[in-house]
């Protein structure tokens, strides 16, 4: 069937992207971003609208010939300004503004069969280049839009809160917008990161709506700890792994609090635990204040900000991964601990919610902070107790890994997308 499939997409022309980051040296959406791309280039011809900014990072990786990019530059004064308030939606309209002729011009040579609208990838992210005239794209994967659960608020400065509930106001009032509604209803497909999101969309546009999880991970890259050989005696060190930035919705603090509570509850774990974290951070220095407090420095060690193969090799050493994230939309240091055959610890929220299965780790409610901290303190001593679960739970999270959220599921799923639009 695949062969079939890919026959005729060697008869089709030309995909646009439109894409105002593309890096393959950069996660988040350029990094996503150059994955799609490198999948989408197997059975098209792409051309590619990027900002400039990204110029030598492309040209250094060397992308395949049948990709040209299409570099754009939005006026730097006005984009440096808006970067100062954080109005990435404007810095977007400039590139819009930047490429409109050039994109419509292209669309008039009758050589594009569809049209993408791939990043910016924000819940909120629309334009308006669907109004001078019709043509059929897609949208997304969108991402974000996520709430900080009710009752962990404490864990977030004022302006932190403030912003939380600013930022729900404006995806309720964005629905209302006609601009946003028309750009939706105009698209062939739209295309969400995670299960979730589909609520935050108007109703009406559900039917029309796929989820394709966006966060992938080079298998590759973890074929080290294939190698890797976790057998412990009961007197030996657990060792766990948390990776992420140092702030309050990666939840560090809430990781220090459960491990407090578990050597407290469960006096077996006394000089078996060892928790290393890698990032950095504005919760740091709280973080450290902390350990100190709790007589924890022995136990649980910062190692700061360090390049990724140093985290890989400790993943590849480590025992359980944990991660309490309390607003997490997607979760590739998650996926990328289950790539090196971890168990895993985070929260039943967000992206984690749809990514980690419960053969893959536990899953903490986030019904109250109390709770919370309490049955994560729980599932680190049940984890750490129980070698055989570790091994199990570890060896389905690689195999989903590779199923689900790979290059080579990334390829097949974005077959079947472009095949159900193209060819039905």
């Amino acid at each position: 069937m695949l062969k079939a499939i890919n026959t005729e997409y060697r008869k089709m022309r030309r995909i646009l992207l439109v894409s105002i980051d593309v890096n393959p040296n950069l996660g988040s959406e350029a990094g996503k971003a150059h994955n799609w791309l490198l999948a989408l280039a197997e059975h098209f011809e792409v051309d590619v609208f990027v900002h400039s900014k990204h110029r030598k990072a492309i040209e250094q990786f060397g992308y395949p010939n049948n990709i040209r990019f299409l570099f754009a530059h939005p006026n730097p004064t006005r984009e440096k300004s808006f970067e100062k308030f954080r109005r990435y939606d404007r810095i977007n309209r400039l590139f819009i503004d930047k490429i409109e002729e050039e994109f419509y011009r292209m669309l008039n040579t009758g050589e594009i069969e569809l049209v993408h609208f791939l990043t910016p990838a924000g819940l909120h992210s629309y334009n308006t280049l669907y109004k001078k005239q019709s043509f059929p794209y897609i949208i997304g994967p969108l991402g974000g839009g996520l709430s900080t659960p009710r009752g962990f608020g404490n864990l977030f400065s004022c302006k932190e809160r403030i912003g939380d509930i600013l930022r729900h106001s404006f995806y309720t009032l964005l629905k209302l917008n006609p601009n946003y509604k028309a750009y939706l209803r105009n698209a062939k497909k739209i295309i969400v990161g995670t299960e979730y999101l589909i609520d935050y969309l108007p109703r009406n546009f559900h039917s029309k709506t796929i989820v394709h999880f966006d966060t992938l991970v080079n298998m590759d890259e973890f074929k080290i700890c294939e190698k890797s050989v976790r057998v412990h005696s009961h007197a030996e060190i657990i060792r766990i792994v948390f990776s992420g930035r140092l702030a309050s919705v990666k939840g560090v603090e809430l990781l220090v609090e459960a491990v407090r509570i578990a050597l407290e509850r469960y006096h077996g774990l006394n000089n078996r635990l060892q928790v290393d974290i890698f990032g950095d951070g504005p919760k740091r220095s709280k973080v450290e204040s902390k350990l100190s407090d709790y007589g924890l420095r022995e136990v649980v060690h910062l190692h700061g900000a360090v390049p990724k193969m140093q985290v890989i090799e400790a993943l590849c050493k480590a025992d359980i991964y944990c991660l309490p994230t309390i607003r997490e939309p997607g979760g590739n240091a998650i996926l990328e601990a289950m790539a090196s055959g971890l168990p895993i610890i985070t929260s039943d929220y967000g992206g984690p919610k749809f990514s980690v299965t419960d053969d893959c780790g536990i899953k903490i409610p986030v019904d109250n902070f109390d709770d919370y901290v309490s049955k994560l303190a729980d599932a680190i001593a049940k984890l750490a107790s129980d070698e055989s679960l570790r091994k199990k739970m570890g060896e389905s999270a690689r195999k989903r890994v590779r199923e689900t959220f790979s290059l080579d599921a990334l390829k097949a799923n974005i077959t079947n997308i472009y095949s159900s639009l193209l060819f039905d």
